[in-house]
C-alpha cells in the first residue's frame, strides 16, 4: 500500500494515521474512566493492546523476529517510560478535558530538544532557546499564577511530558533491522505486566457492552505506537512532528461532542501559542539541516 510513496509521503500518512489513532485511544480511556477504576481501564487496554499485535504481526515483521531482538534494553527503556505514560495520560484525561491536557503534553518536542543536548550532544542554537521559551510561556498563559481553577491532575500531564520524550528518544536507537511490531509490543507488555495483576486484584472486569470499547482503545495504542514510531524511522523528525497538533483538533471534536467541554479563552489562546512554537521550532530545525 506504501510502496509507491515517497519517505515524505509515508511519514506523513503514517503520521496522521498514528496521531488520530492516539488520540481515539486518548478519548477512550477518558469515557471508560468515567465507570471504570484507572487500573482497570489501563490493565485491560494494555492487554488489548498486545493482544491485537500478535494478531497483526504477520504485517508487522513477525514475532519471532521481534523476540530475537539484540536491543532489548531499548525496548526495555521504552517498556517502562511508555508505562509511568500511561498511568499518568490516563489519570490527567480522566480529570482534565481533553483540549487542557493536550495543552500540557504539546510541551514535548520542546522537552526532546532539550534532552537531546547532553543524550546525544546536539547543539541548540540562541534563536531556538527562545522559541523554547515562547513555547513555556503558552503555559503561563494557559494556566496564569494564581489561577483558581487550577487543577493539580495538570501536574500528571506535565510529568508524562518527560517519559513521552523518553520513549521518543529512545526510539533512536533502534534500527531498521528492529520489527515494526517491536515498537508496540514491548511498551505495551510492560503495561500489561504492571496494570493488569491490580486490574485482577480490583475485580472489576470489562462488561460484555464495554468490551469492544476497550478492544478499539488497545487496538488504537497498538496504532499510534506503530505508525508514529515507524513515521520516524522512514521519515525526517520535521515532517512527521507538526501533525501531533491534530490532536488538538480531535480533543476539541470528541471533548465538545462526548464531554461537553468548552475550553477556556485563557486555554485556547495558551495552547495556540504551544502549537505555534512548537510549529516554528520544528521548521526553523528543518531549515538549519537543509
Amino acid at each position: 500500500m506504501l510502496s509507491g510513496l515517497s519517505p515524505t509521503q509515508k511519514g506523513i500518512f503514517l503520521a496522521v494515521c498514528g496521531f488520530t489513532a492516539f488520540s481515539v485511544s486518548d478519548t477512550t480511556s477518558k469515557w471508560l474512566s468515567l465507570s471504570y477504576p484507572i487500573f482497570t481501564v489501563i490493565g485491560y487496554m494494555s492487554l488489548f493492546s498486545v493482544l491485537s499485535g500478535l494478531v497483526l504481526s504477520p504485517f508487522l515483521g513477525g514475532l519471532m523476529k521481534t523476540l530475537s531482538t539484540k536491543k532489548l534494553k531499548f525496548h526495555a527503556g521504552r517498556g517502562i517510560s511508555n508505562t509511568c505514560i500511561a498511568y499518568l495520560v490516563v489519570q490527567s484525561f480522566a480529570h482534565l478535558p481533553l483540549a487542557t491536557a493536550y495543552t500540557v503534553l504539546f510541551l514535548t518536542p520542546f522537552l526532546i530538544t532539550m534532552l537531546a543536548i547532553p543524550i546525544y550532544g546536539e547543539r541548540v542554537r540562541v534563536k531556538h532557546w527562545l522559541i523554547i521559551a515562547l513555547g513555556f510561556s503558552g503555559i503561563l498563559v494557559a494556566f496564569p499564577p494564581g489561577f483558581s481553577d487550577f487543577n493539580p491532575w495538570a501536574a500528571a500531564a506535565f510529568a508524562a511530558t518527560f517519559f513521552i520524550a523518553t520513549l521518543g528518544l529512545l526510539a533512536r536507537k533502534l534500527g531498521p533491522e528492529e520489527t515494526v511490531l517491536s515498537l508496540s509490543f514491548y511498551p505495551s507488555l510492560f503495561a500489561t505486566l504492571v496494570f493488569l495483576p491490580l486490574a485482577l486484584s480490583i475485580g472489576v472486569a470489562p462488561s460484555l457492552a464495554d468490551l469492544p470499547i476497550f478492544i478499539m482503545g488497545g487496538t488504537m495504542v497498538t496504532g499510534g505506537l506503530s505508525c508514529i514510531g515507524h513515521a520516524f524511522r522512514v521519515s525526517r523528525y520535521a515532517v512527521v512532528s507538526p501533525f501531533n497538533y491534530l490532536q488538538m483538533i480531535w480533543a476539541l471534536i470528541f471533548g465538545a461532542v462526548l464531554f461537553r467541554d468548552a475550553p477556556e479563552a485563557n486555554m485556547l489562546l495558551g495552547a495556540a501559542i504551544i502549537i505555534g512554537s512548537g510549529l516554528a521550532l520544528i521548521f526553523t530545525e528543518r531549515r538549519g539541516k537543509g
